[in-house]
């Protein structure tokens, strides 16, 4: 009996903790970093706001077709329609971003986006949005 109530004690302790720490878990499950490179989709809004900033609000944003989870897959192979592409890139533009580059080869463009919490959410959520990263010297993770 006491056992049971030692175990059912450590079972409560443990959901409060996950409870109470549950706005610091990522919302990717695939949010796994080897310390080296950040992943930049497991950051909060606010903190990738600040390393994009800290780019000159520089960044490389990834498109994807609604419903899916990549835009391209692990081998490279461009999963996204054209169609797709120029349409985020219409919703980009549309919403004071400043396209500098678009890819051939990925569907993804480089742009200058405005320094705003609220726009950064917005396009996160977007569902034909894949990635938005600050650019920076390394690889992409596209995560």
């Amino acid at each position: 009996m006491r056992n049971r109530a030692i175990r059912n004690l450590a079972l409560a302790l443990g959901l409060t903790l996950v409870g109470a720490c549950a706005d610091r878990l990522p919302a990717d499950p695939s949010c796994v970093s080897d310390g080296s490179t950040p992943t930049w989709g497991c950051l909060s809004d606010a903190e990738l706001l600040s390393a994009i900033s800290r780019a000159d609000g520089v960044v490389m944003i990834g498109f994807k077709e609604a419903g899916t989870v990549r835009g391209v897959d692990p081998r490279g192979l461009n999963l996204t329609s054209d169609t797709t592409r120029q349409s985020g890139i219409r919703l980009l533009l549309a919403r004071g971003v400043t396209v500098s580059h678009q890819f051939v080869t990925i569907p993804g463009v480089v742009a200058v986006m405005p320094l705003n919490l609220s726009l950064l959410s917005e396009l996160r959520a977007h569902p034909n949005v894949d990635y938005i990263e600050p650019n920076s010297v390394g690889r992409f993770t596209g995560l």
